[in-house]
């Protein structure tokens, strides 16, 4: 089973195209779980549902992890999905779809199904959050630890057709 969905994962890494079918979202009838299966093992990794369930597996998140960043990971936190970070109540919060921790640094991994123009400063604006959850009062600004926000992109923004594209703040 989870030998399945980390080869759908790094499919999906591959090939996306692989993954996009039609659903009919309005069928009225009971489906049986002959329907149920093929459904579940035909669902894109795109969707919130399977990419929560594939990277809240501790071993596959972190083999995902080390893939994309080229690190090496030794310890990670078990992945939480849909973690909600809101500092007060005027301030703008955020719901990250997997976020974990591991060897002093946080990672926060966002499937991004639409091109919505801004993700340098949702990046910017997550990893803030972040840290203003992890700072507590008396904490030194060097006790902040590295975030790493991932996106999953399945449309190009940058036109370079390039697998990956790595951006960082100082």
């Amino acid at each position: 089973f989870l030998l399945n969905l980390f080869q759908k994962f790094l499919l999906y890494l591959l090939k996306p195209n692989l993954f996009f079918r039609k659903k009919n979202m309005y069928e009225n009838h009971i489906k049986t779980e002959e329907e149920l299966i093929e459904e579940w093992n035909t669902m894109p990794f795109s969707k919130n549902f399977m990419f929560c369930k594939v990277m809240e597996n501790e071993p596959l998140c972190r083999h995902a992890l080390e893939i994309l960043l080229d690190i090496k990971i030794d310890h990670l936190e078990y992945p939480e999905q849909e973690r909600y970070f809101k500092d007060s109540a005027q301030s703008h919060g955020i719901r990250l779809d997997v976020f974990t921790e591991g060897d002093g640094r946080n990672f926060d991994l966002e499937m991004q199904t639409a091109d919505t123009g801004d993700l340098l400063k949702r990046a910017r604006y997550y990893s803030s959050c972040i840290d203003v959850s992890f700072l507590k009062p008396g904490m030194l600004y060097s006790e902040l630890k590295k975030n790493y926000i991932i996106f999953l992109c399945l449309e190009e923004k940058n036109k370079k057709e390039l697998p990956l594209y790595t951006y960082r703040t100082k």
